[in-house]
């Protein structure tokens, strides 16, 4: 557990280091026109991009369980 903690403290330091010397400025990334809006679900607003995400995810876990078996 220690050594858990260590990794992920130096981790932490490492990268306010590059922001450090880098810098870190805040760019805004315009989502695609298709990727506006929402879609009710049950009630709920889920925004486009949340429901692409999501898929992403999953069809990146399916491919990576296909490739490994």
């Amino acid at each position: 557990l220690d050594t858990l903690l260590v990794t992920f403290g130096v981790g932490l330091i490492l990268q306010q280091v590059a922001r450090d010397i880098f810098g870190a400025p805040a760019v805004n990334v315009i989502a695609p026109v298709w990727l506006s809006g929402g879609v009710e679900i049950f009630g709920a607003v889920v925004p486009k991009t949340r429901i692409f995400i999501l898929v992403l995810a999953i069809a990146c876990v399916a491919v990576l369980a296909a490739v490994i078996k």
